[in-house]
């Protein structure tokens, strides 16, 4: 009986990891991506509202 409950504190061991790697995983890739779009939108905002500021100032 001791050996079953050492065995099952293992698995559930093991998959608590296994879950906290995967979700670990998850939020990192998201923070990624949001990281990723967060960069490049200003970067499109700023090349596409630079122009019209330096053509009109000549204007």
């Amino acid at each position: 009986m001791r050996e079953f409950i050492t065995v099952l504190i293992g698995l559930l061991g093991s998959v608590v990891i296994l879950f906290v790697v995967v979700v670990l995983a998850c939020v990192a890739s998201t923070f990624v991506v949001l990281a990723i779009r967060h960069a490049s939108q200003p970067n499109i905002e700023v090349q596409s509202i630079e122009p019209p500021l330096s053509s009109e100032i000549p204007q």
